[in-house]
């Protein structure tokens, strides 16, 4: 069994089927959170979402409330996975210009009409190091639309590109024991708030792009990632934690 799927079981086993009062310190918080109107005799239930290619991982529920919660853990965690054309297209209807998609391709292939490497696709490290400016040049034009910017956020980390699924209302990062709970607006401040300037790596604010792969032979290739690197840094964080609990 894959961890990230053990690590969800375990904490519904933490959750499902006690009441509020019977929960440790740390899901009782958290459960308070999410359900802020819950007695301590209130039964919490929970549940796989049934549809495992969208946002949410869980479902908990009190009083035939339910919250949607995505549950994220491991060093570098992948928020999002989507065709690079899908997402290309997605970019163009909201505003990004055809040359800031056209350096995200030749970042996400290694390929360009106008660039020569002996018939090989530039590596990302290449075009990082050798291009620095083109890598610039999107990051920059990222950084002065925020506005574009929330939009990728709803799309790679709420709503995801499955309409018919539910959007997340709570994101939590850690494991049964350790963790922090951001509601949908913490993580928009979260990622806005992180410029992530010294990076080389193609980036919306905090959140990083990065290819899925280059081997021609690979369908991966056609495919891109989304992760958000800081928050492994913040499991560590007891301040971040506790502001977070």
């Amino acid at each position: 069994m894959k961890k990230g799927k053990q690590n969800e079981i375990d904490i519904l086993t933490a959750v499902t089927g006690k009441r509020l009062k019977e929960l440790n310190e740390k899901w009782k918080k958290h459960i308070n959170r999410m359900f802020p109107e819950a007695k301590d005799d209130d039964m919490i239930h929970g549940y796989f979402y049934h549809d495992e290619h969208a946002k949410p991982d869980i479902v908990i529920s009190i009083n035939q409330r339910s919250i949607f919660l995505s549950i994220k853990s491991g060093r570098n965690p992948s928020c999002h996975h989507e065709s690079f054309s899908e997402f290309a297209g997605f970019l163009r209807k909201n505003g990004v210009n055809n040359r800031i998609i056209r350096i995200i391709s030749f970042y996400q292939f290694g390929m360009s009409d106008k660039l020569s490497n002996h018939g090989e696709p530039f590596s990302r490290e290449q075009i990082q190091s050798d291009f620095k400016p083109y890598v610039k040049e999107v990051n920059d034009f990222f950084l002065s639309h925020p506005a574009i910017v929330k939009k990728i956020v709803y799309r790679s980390l709420i709503r995801g590109v499955r309409y018919a699924a539910n959007a997340i209302d709570y994101f939590y990062y850690g494991n049964v024991e350790r963790g922090f709970l951001l509601s949908a607006e913490d993580i928009y401040r979260e990622i806005l708030e992180d410029s992530y300037t010294e990076s080389r790596a193609i980036h919306f604010y905090g959140l990083v792009f990065q290819p899925d792969g280059r081997r021609e032979d690979r369908q991966n290739h056609l495919f891109v990632r989304i992760k958000w690197p800081i928050l492994a840094m913040r499991f560590y964080d007891d301040a971040f934690l506790e502001k977070y609990s």
